[in-house]
């Protein structure tokens, strides 16, 4: 075995076992690709990642990656009729962790010359920027602008490469009390009716929004003459329409998840080219009335920027006590029992603006997509793609139903100038 699993890969392990932790990333193209360069291309980026030869390997307690000598498999659809219902269906279908690898792509050839190349991974060997950087290398390679070069290796677990100064005891006790301080007279987050607790059996929906060019400005005006950052905006937009949606409205107290790049946050800096999982998350309620959008985006922002420094990100995976959980029936009905009882939240995670610049000229978009969290109303992810800015909205069927589900996606659009995507 190569090395144990370390609390942000254990964690996303661990969710694994009540729903499969697949991540979307999705390359929209202006042409049909060579189906054999892309394998060819594939291949050699999995000899590349020693995370993408790796399974998941469980003996007397431990849960390491293991090499595996199984092909990233690639499958060609010319049966599906929408690519967004590709998208769902990548969600729900498990990856073969036992036997590995932790990934696979899919390429639908579409009408009028179009195609969509979907990449899965799963969480544990990746987040979202590495997923895109890996998608954008392998399309790159088609086009002969870029080579994927010999292995590297093996990453080196997350928490090793955090500084001391923010995973020490003392670095944990002084966050805890500061986040107690923050919320001492907070009201405990609302329920909402209009999810169900139901548990396994998910059924992804995936949906996109689109902000032509000049609503990416505007937005990005807005959110600058109210103090705030894009994702502070977009934030307060999605916790309002959540708040009014899911709920018997406003006021509402509603945790926000937002996922957070510890890349330079690192030491050594962790490479965006790396396969690994090289994030943290901030869980924070925030009120939400239904006239304070520029308040709740300045506030977001601000209480961001403050979790973020004091390290809350880095711990996350402490405070959600990821490794105490044993790798048994009993540790995963501990598991389910602690997530059962957690707060419903919504994600909000934006990976910023993608360069695209070596890009070739027929890739159309680059982003990834989430599935929900089984205590997750919504999982959206954001991302800025040339002068167009896209929001995946992931949810459940299982538990929202499509009326809830369509009512949260056009308020979304509405509230922050994009469109709803057909097809």
């Amino acid at each position: 075995m190569w090395r144990d699993l370390d609390p942000a890969e254990r964690y996303f392990w661990l969710f694994d076992r009540l729903d499969p932790m697949n991540f979307v990333v999705i390359a929209e193209l202006d042409r049909h690709i060579d189906v054999s360069g892309l394998g060819t291309a594939l291949a050699e980026a999995q000899a590349r990642h020693p995370l993408l030869r790796a399974r998941l390997a469980v003996d007397d307690g431990r849960v390491a990656f293991a090499p595996t000598d199984a092909p990233l498999r690639m499958r060609v659809d010319t049966t599906t009729s929408s690519w967004r219902a590709a998208v769902a269906d990548e969600f729900d279908d498990p990856l073969p962790l036992a036997e590995g690898p932790a990934a696979r792509a899919r390429y639908l050839p579409l009408p009028h010359g179009r195609s969509v190349v979907l990449l899965t991974l799963h969480h544990v060997i990746a987040d979202g920027l590495a997923g895109v950087r890996l998608l954008q290398r392998i399309l790159r390679r088609l086009e002969g602008s870029d080579t994927l070069g010999p292995s590297e290796p093996v990453p080196p677990a997350l928490h090793e490469r955090i500084p001391q100064s923010l995973r020490s005891a003392r670095a944990t006790l002084d966050v805890v009390a500061a986040v107690r301080a923050e919320r001492q007279d907070l009201a405990s987050p609302h329920d909402f009716p209009a999810y169900s607790r139901a548990s396994g059996g998910r059924r992804s929906r995936f949906d996109r929004i689109a902000l032509a060019p000049a609503a990416v400005t505007e937005l990005r005006a807005r959110a600058r003459a109210e103090g705030a950052t894009v994702h502070g905006a977009l934030a307060a937009a999605a916790l309002q329409v959540t708040a009014e949606v899911f709920s018997a409205g406003f006021p509402s107290v509603v945790p926000l998840a937002s996922p957070i790049d510890l890349r330079r946050r690192s030491e050594p800096p962790i490479d965006d080219e790396a396969v690994v999982v090289a994030m943290g998350l901030l869980c924070t309620p925030y009120p939400v009335t239904a006239d304070d959008h520029g308040a709740l985006a300045r506030r977001v922002t601000e209480q961001t920027h403050r979790e973020v420094g004091r390290g809350e990100s880095h711990l996350f995976y402490r405070f959600a006590r990821a490794a105490s959980f044993a790798a048994d029936d009993d540790g995963f009905a501990a598991f389910a029992a602690m997530v059962e009882g957690a707060p419903k939240n919504l994600a909000v995670s934006n990976l910023g603006v993608v360069d695209a610049g070596g890009d070739p000229s027929w890739v159309h978009a680059v982003s990834p997509t989430l599935s929900p969290s089984p205590n997750q109303l919504a999982f959206v992810a954001a991302t800025t793609y040339g002068d167009r800015l896209l929001l995946n909205v992931a949810t459940d069927r299982s538990k929202l139903d499509d009326a809830a589900a369509a009512s949260f996606l056009d308020r979304l659009a509405a509230a922050v100038g994009g469109e709803v995507e057909g097809g």
